[in-house]
């Protein structure tokens, strides 16, 4: 019987077995590789925070610039406080990383999604005492400012009951963003307190705790930098990736025709060309004009003309897509499922073709659409329940344009996070 209960739990995916508290040993690995892998000489980092001063258990909101936050928080918190953080469920995929990430007290999540079991392993690893860490926006920032903290999360808080302490990051963008291909020499600065006590939680309203959560979390990279003129980012690939986010040229108005080395971003078609100085601040080159001061300003500009794009009735994204799926084997994150037709208008997104030797149609309703994943430069990813699906543009690029339109559009339809 025993044996049949290991081989059962070894069958089942790490990202469907019961959240843990952290193992010791794996723990003390896990955080000897962020300090070998992550923690970059380059980069000074400084934590303003009393550890005594700390709850004895709690949930820990950060504001989330850059996938260096969580990190940095696990190991400035260690050893007096143990965290289990709230993950992607797509880096459970691997089953080796999967079963890693459990053994360090990571529990799953499918973004932008309900998910009810990801609610129960929370509520069971805050019963067995342990602290919960949640990056509050959710989504890795594409431009250095929060872009939404969702009102949900006040009323899961509530139901955890536990005191909530903020971490607050800045020149996390900075020092790595999401588009960005490596750490940047630059400087984290981070403070941490308690934002609510139990009681003081418990007599709040969700409003009130939403309006609280929003004002401690808020960043902009760009407004920081600009009250530390000391402050420099420094790479040899200061610009390489910036056409992951910023796909329209602002002179001669034509999209995906962007291209970066080193620190030049220019354009392939027209030859409009700036450089990103070490305070990203753009440079304009050979006599161009400066159409945006900084990526920040780019990116919202075209964040502005979908949103005028979407009050058209009859908007619509569309393009042929490779589907990928979870790995069935576990070796690999994904695999090959299919190819058909990804479609986004204001009845939702639409995805109609083969998978897996199959003709289907999915089909995901605006209303309940509160934001795609992006994954960078290639392709773009939802979860409906646990069931996952990526789905992969023949133009790469376009990617971006589908994120920012869905996230429009499910805020005009009242969709949830």
């Amino acid at each position: 019987e025993c044996d049949r209960r290991q081989n059962m739990k070894q069958r089942t995916p790490p990202d469907r077995q019961p959240a843990i508290l952290p193992r010791p040993f794996a723990l003390n690995f896990f955080r000897n590789a962020i300090r070998f892998f992550y923690i970059n000489p380059r980069v000074k980092r400084k934590l303003d925070c009393d550890r005594k001063k700390l709850p004895p258990q709690f949930v820990l909101l950060c504001n989330h610039p850059s996938g260096l936050g969580n990190l940095y928080a696990v190991d400035w918190l260690l050893p007096e406080h143990k965290l289990n953080f709230i993950s992607n469920r797509y880096y459970f995929f691997k089953t080796a990383l999967g079963r890693m990430l459990r053994k360090v007290g990571c529990i799953p999540k499918s973004l932008f999604t309900g998910d009810i079991e990801s609610v129960k392993n929370c509520l069971r690893i805050a019963k067995a005492g342990g602290n919960i860490g949640i990056m509050a926006d959710v989504r890795l920032s594409m431009y250095g400012q929060t872009e939404d903290v969702p009102d949900t999360t006040a009323r899961f808080l509530k139901k955890l009951g536990l005191p909530v302490v903020v971490m607050h990051f800045d020149g996390s963008y900075m020092t790595k963003p999401k588009w960005a291909k490596d750490i940047r020499k630059g400087m984290i600065l981070a403070n941490c307190y308690e934002l609510f006590d139990s009681a003081s939680l418990a007599a709040a309203t969700d409003e009130e705790v939403t309006s609280k959560m929003r004002e401690a979390l808020y960043y902009d990279d760009f407004e920081w930098i600009k009250k530390h003129p000391e402050i420099t980012f420094k790479s040899k690939k200061m610009a390489e990736g910036l056409e992951n986010i910023l796909y329209k040229c602002p002179h001669c108005g034509k999209e995906f025709c962007l291209k970066s080395k080193k620190d030049r971003f220019f354009c392939t078609s027209c030859g409009y060309e700036v450089r990103l100085n070490p305070r990203y601040t753009f440079l304009p080159q050979r006599g161009f004009p400066l159409y945006f001061e900084n990526l920040r300003d780019w990116f919202k500009a075209q964040k502005a003309e979908i949103a005028l794009a979407i009050t058209d009735s009859d908007f619509c994204l569309s393009s042929p897509v490779l589907l990928k799926k979870r790995s069935k084997d576990g070796k690999t994150f994904l695999r090959e499922a299919g190819r058909g037709t990804c479609t986004l208008s204001h009845g939702g997104l639409v995805y109609e073709g083969s998978a897996d030797g199959e003709n289907i149609r999915l089909e995901f309703k605006s209303s309940e659409l509160y934001a795609l994943s992006y994954l960078t430069g290639k392709g773009f990813q939802h979860f409906s329940g646990t069931d996952y699906f990526c789905f992969m543009p023949d133009e790469p690029l376009l990617s971006i344009k589908f994120y920012i339109a869905a996230e429009l559009l499910g805020k005009m339809h009242g969709a949830k996070g």
